[in-house]
């Protein structure tokens, strides 16, 4: 037991976790980047509590530590809970990061970071940047930068060349260079595309909607007076070069019925879990995840490898066409359980109420009539 964890109790609301398959926890709160987004936004720490019982840890509980001498605003407080989220999910390595103040807010709700669909208009706006020479490189945040990389060594890859192919898999941009390197983008929960000022998505729920040029992590500008920019104001993205692609699984926009059926059979993760698992399916985000099932009838939390052939079908089907939609309606916030992922809310379909559960870390809503 973690010394004063009741009295930090006091201050907030405890939330448990649920069952979390052990082969899905990463080790978020060994990562440097980890710890500098803490420090970033100031909140001084997470307490991540495992919860065992004879022996096994079945969930953890996540606090997030602010300072009681800083207002959070409703944003800082969304970020609070990804962060316990992450926390939550790297239970191997829990332990108390830094000295206790108040609970800013407890793991209790999803967020709405950019998705495949967000992405791709990403991809589509930077087939405007191609074939142009860049003539300079301004990447004033070097914790932006990742994988070791600084502002010297991207100014050297990307000076006096042209991007020759705009690529994606899943939510990270692929920018190929023309007889050098693949410049990556990551856009995290706040960060957006702009190509000669013409944004690919003009609202994200988490992110500000001010143009403000103080979050500009990466500025490139090109021969013609023209620019692409990326803009975070939470910096929760990332620059990279030369990223290493085979990390990711099969993009979830060309996903056959064939290499889903594979990637599932005998998997006693729950489905959601396994469809969000960005190793085997790239791009499959929660909201994304939420809305597939939903239409396709599957309970999120059954087994993954328990779907028969006609499951793997319709939910292949599915996908397919949520993603088609939610590219051309503007995102992943546009499906239609989306007004309903909250307390009262009713299945679209049915009308019965919305089963609100934690499956594979993130917060699921679901139908308990007609999803199976």
């Amino acid at each position: 037991m973690l010394p004063d964890v009741p009295d930090v109790i006091l201050h907030g609301r405890a939330r448990l976790l649920p069952t979390v398959d052990p082969t899905q926890w990463s080790d978020a709160s060994g990562d440097a980047d980890y710890h500098e987004l803490l420090a970033a936004v100031g909140l001084h720490s997470v307490i991540i509590v495992p919860l065992t019982a004879r022996g096994r840890t079945f969930g953890a509980m996540a606090l997030v530590i602010g300072d009681s001498g800083l207002t959070y605003s409703e944003e800082d407080l969304n970020l609070a809970e990804d962060l316990a989220r992450r926390a939550a999910l790297s239970i191997d390595n829990a332990r108390l990061f830094a000295d206790r103040t108040h609970v800013a807010r407890v793991l209790q709700a999803s967020l709405l970071p950019p998705e495949l669909p967000e992405v791709e208009h990403y991809r589509r706006l930077a087939t405007a940047a191609l074939h142009r020479v860049v003539t300079a490189s301004h990447a004033p945040d070097a914790w932006y930068l990742k994988q070791g990389l600084s502002a010297g060594a991207l100014a050297d890859a990307v000076v006096g060349r042209c991007f020759s192919e705009a690529r994606r898999i899943g939510k990270l941009l692929l920018l190929d260079i023309d007889g050098g390197p693949t410049l990556g983008l990551r856009f995290g929960m706040t960060g957006r595309l702009l190509v000669d000022g013409s944004a690919g998505v003009e609202h994200l729920e988490y992110s500000s909607g001010r143009e403000e040029p103080a979050w500009d992590r990466l500025r490139l500008a090109f021969d013609d007076g023209g620019d692409l920019v990326l803009r975070d104001p939470r910096r929760l993205g990332g620059v990279f070069i030369d990223t290493d692609e085979s990390r990711l699984g099969v993009d979830a926009l060309s996903v056959t019925p064939g290499e889903l059926r594979r990637l599932l059979a005998g998997s006693t993760a729950p489905l959601k879990a396994r469809l969000m698992d960005q190793s085997r399916l790239a791009g499959v985000g929660n909201l994304i995840a939420d809305e597939v099932l939903f239409r396709a009838g599957l309970d999120p939390a059954r087994p993954a490898g328990s779907l028969s052939p006609a499951d793997v079908r319709r939910l292949h089907r599915h996908l397919g066409q949520v993603l088609q939609a939610f590219l051309a309606k503007g995102g992943s916030h546009t499906g239609r359980l989306q007004p309903m992922r909250a307390a009262g809310g009713a299945c679209p379909l049915d009308g019965a109420p919305l089963q609100r559960r934690t499956i594979g870390g993130r917060t699921s809503w679901s139908c308990p009539r007609h999803q199976r």
